[in-house]
């Protein structure tokens, strides 16, 4: 029998770059010695870009082969073979999906688009 051994919440992970942008135009880049923007001559300041980046929720579940797996979005296989719900539940056999589950080949193959 299958068993849930973690969960990790989703979290938003921010990072700060730092940059140089022209006062004038606009133009932003990596930092470098310059001082003068080549697009317009404008003054080049530095600058701190922040990015944010979403860090999925998942559950770690121990399949009943003894491997782990990593469930999230739609459907998450096991290398036996065993599939399982972004939930960690295990689902049925693959010869019994289709139509009348919703379920089609595609959202097997991609991950039902999550």
């Amino acid at each position: 029998m299958s068993r849930i051994i973690g969960r990790v919440e989703a979290e938003i992970e921010e990072k700060e770059f730092s940059i140089k942008e022209c006062s004038v135009c606009g133009w932003q880049g990596t930092p470098d010695d310059r001082d003068i923007c080549e697009i317009c001559s404008g003054e080049i300041k530095d600058g701190i870009v922040k990015c944010f980046h979403t860090v999925p929720a998942y559950i770690l579940v121990e399949c009943d082969c003894g491997k782990t797996v990593c469930c999230y979005g739609f459907t998450s296989s096991c290398v036996c073979g065993a599939d399982y719900n972004w939930n960690g539940e295990q689902l049925a056999s693959r010869e019994f999906w289709g139509e009348e589950t919703g379920e089609t080949a595609v959202d097997i193959q991609d991950g039902g688009g999550f």
